[in-house]
């Protein structure tokens, strides 16, 4: 149920399909900042029926994937919400994080995720 809420958040026209542009509106509004590439590998990955948008069966199977990715997507992905670019990640980013994958964490829960994973206390 969960999951049908947040596809409904990136779904706007509420007509079953995440297009492109609503996933870059809804990432923008998260603050992220993907670009094009960013958005044609999250197609090539999710829209497995090459429809061009992504049905909630497919955003169903992405939220609940265990995906392995390598350090080069994990840098990428990083990147993608360090926003001002700086190579740490703020609370709101971390935010964007959480939301993009689904986690609506409120801005304690998000405090203390960065508390218990900040060993060197950078941010």
């Amino acid at each position: 149920v969960e999951i049908e809420a947040d596809f409904k958040l990136f779904d706007t026209n509420n007509d079953g399909i995440i297009s492109r542009s609503e996933l870059v509106m809804a990432l923008s509004k998260q603050g992220a900042k993907p670009s094009e590439a960013d958005i044609d590998r999250i197609f090539r990955e999710v829209d497995k029926d090459k429809s061009g948008g992504i049905d909630l069966a497919e955003f169903v199977e992405m939220m609940s994937s265990n995906f392995e990715i390598t350090e080069d997507e994990l840098l990428e992905a990083f990147r993608t919400f360090d926003a001002d670019g700086n190579g740490v990640l703020c609370e709101d980013e971390i935010l964007t994080v959480m939301r993009a994958l689904g986690m609506w964490l409120n801005k304690e829960e998000v405090k203390k995720l960065m508390i218990d994973a900040d060993k060197d206390n950078r941010g």
